[in-house]
């Protein structure tokens, strides 16, 4: 059996960049100690930022963390003098 998680959030451009998306406005009113922190663990805003770090920050991360392992695996087989260059 498979286990599925969802959260739908209906707000317009919750997921946006900049002003019109659902983070900057609680991230603006937190820096300016107008509301607490606890706005970031609405289910709404978690869903927005588990969204976006899933998209882009995450898939990024790990391209570079493979990039990193190939290239030390490369390194290292060199230094062992298996490739010719």
């Amino acid at each position: 059996m498979v286990e599925v998680e969802a959260h739908v959030v209906n707000i317009k451009n919750a997921v946006a960049a900049d002003d019109k998306g659902l983070l900057k406005p609680p991230l603006k009113r937190w820096q300016d100690d107008a509301c607490s922190q606890m706005v970031f663990g609405l289910s709404a805003v978690r869903a927005v930022i588990n969204f976006k770090w899933d998209r882009s920050v995450g898939s990024l991360l790990g391209c570079a963390a493979l990039c990193c392992a190939g290239a030390t695996l490369l390194l290292r087989v060199e230094s062992l003098g298996a490739l010719q260059f």
